[in-house]
């Protein structure tokens, strides 16, 4: 896997690609979301005009994106089914969602850890001191076996096809972690 770049999103017709595979990955593969909720085959949502959105890429083809919801009159997407942290700055706290990589390259630490500092570098780099997420299991151990340290703040529940995930959780984003950012960078270059 020679090709691989993460990427934030400014072109119009790449963020079009981006929901498109959210559409196929969420409403079809998962069913996590209705396809009648999304009729043009894109799955968008009130959190997209607040947000940064990234696109991972394996040889130029998109196989990846999450967004980076930051703090608007609408809140968090997290809100929608827990309470907010306490503890938590809603200024320097942005919310990580709609993490989704291919199911062929899900196991991929190299892609991982670089989309994962890149974000880390964007965060830090605007003043975001933590991040917060509604994450699936698998994503959750990634994180851990990066360094992350993962403070839980819910109960697991199911979500569907055998996947679960966490109600709420917070990933300080802390200078120790510098070093996955570096990577990162030693890995795109």
């Amino acid at each position: 896997m020679s090709g691989i770049r993460v990427e934030l999103i400014s072109d119009r017709s790449l963020l079009e690609e981006v929901w498109r595979l959210r559409y196929e990955w969420l409403c079809v593969e998962s069913m996590f979301r209705s396809p009648q909720d999304c009729p043009a085959g894109i799955e968008t949502d009130e959190y997209d005009g607040h947000c940064h959105t990234f696109a991972y890429f394996v040889d130029d083809s998109l196989v990846g994106t999450n967004r980076l919801v930051f703090d608007s009159h609408r809140g968090f997407p997290l809100e929608e089914h827990a309470n907010w942290p306490s503890g938590l700055c809603r200024h320097t706290t942005w919310e990580m969602s709609r993490f989704l990589v291919d199911k062929r390259f899900r196991g991929n630490p190299t892609l991982l850890c670089m989309a994962l500092g890149s974000n880390y570098r964007f965060s830090r780099e605007h003043g975001i001191t933590d991040w917060c997420a509604t994450l699936e299991m698998e994503l959750l151990v990634g994180l851990s076996r990066l360094g992350f340290r993962i403070d839980l703040l819910g109960n697991p529940f199911y979500l569907s096809h055998g996947h679960w995930a966490l109600e709420a959780l917070s990933i300080p984003l802390l200078p120790a972690r510098i070093a996955l950012a570096e990577t990162a960078t030693y890995l795109s270059s």
